[in-house]
Order: C-alpha cells, then structure tokens, then sequence
C-alpha cells in the first residue's frame, strides 16, 4: 500500500478502510510500491491506483493487472457550480447530485491516455475543456 499526501481526507479514508481489511485478513503492510517490485525481479502483483497519467502510462508500459478509481476533481467543482447556481436562482438537480464515476480497467485504459498530457495530470478531472489546455500545464 503507498500512501500519498498525508492529511487528505479522502486518502486517510481510503488508507484506513484498506489498512483495517488487510489486518483482518493476516496481512503484513510492507509499503511496496511498483517500482520496487521492478527493482526487487518478480512480477508486479495486482495493484491498484488513481487515474494519475504517469501511473496510466506504467500500466500500459509493463502491462499491469490493475483497475484505477479515481476520485475525479469533478467532485470537489460541483457544490461549487451548485451554489453559484442556487444564488442564481437556477434550479439545481434534485436532491443528490450523481456524478459520473469512470472506472479505467484494461479493457478501456487507452481511453485515458494522452500523449499530450504531464504525468502528474489526472485523466479524469474534466481539464480538457477548459481554454489552455493542456499547453498551459505542459513542464508544470
């Protein structure tokens, strides 16, 4: 299990539920990452990950086992655009708002790649609609 920017609450969430699963089932968290099953010679085992590009292009290079669910910015914009849309006086929908949340798995990942885009870009967030882009994230 590698764990990513400590404090985050979806990533302390996520961390703990995998961490308390793990023990139960006898489990020794060790902190492998990928590269260190490279490093280490035997195959990389099923791993899991988000839709971060450099993470997508490691699938598709050494041709993982894996799905990756994101948890996609979208989440984060929308009580923004339904409160902008609630000062409007615009009707906003219902009262649960289901967002899409796409799952990468083998048989879609070339769906999610872009050659165009910096590893760090999370293929998910909607970015490419937005002016700019990706040119303004190129080197970033």
């Amino acid at each position: 299990m590698l764990r990513i920017l400590h404090g985050v609450d979806v990533l302390e969430t996520r961390y703990s539920a995998a961490k308390r699963i793990l023990e139960e089932a006898g489990l020794n968290i060790l902190g492998a990452a990928i590269e260190a099953f490279e490093d280490w010679g035997p195959d990389v085992p099923i791993v899991t990950g988000e839709d971060q590009h450099d993470f997508l292009q490691k699938w598709q290079e050494i041709g993982m086992s894996t799905i990756a669910t994101p948890y996609p910015t979208n989440q984060w914009r929308t009580p923004i655009l339904a409160a902008l849309k609630a000062l409007d006086s615009e009707a906003i929908p219902g009262s649960e708002w289901n967002l899409p949340q796409p799952a990468t798995a083998n048989d879609n990942l070339a769906d999610f790649l872009n050659p165009a885009i910096p590893p760090l870009h999370y293929a998910a967030c909607g970015c490419e609609r937005m002016p700019g882009y990706p040119e303004r994230w190129r080197g970033k």
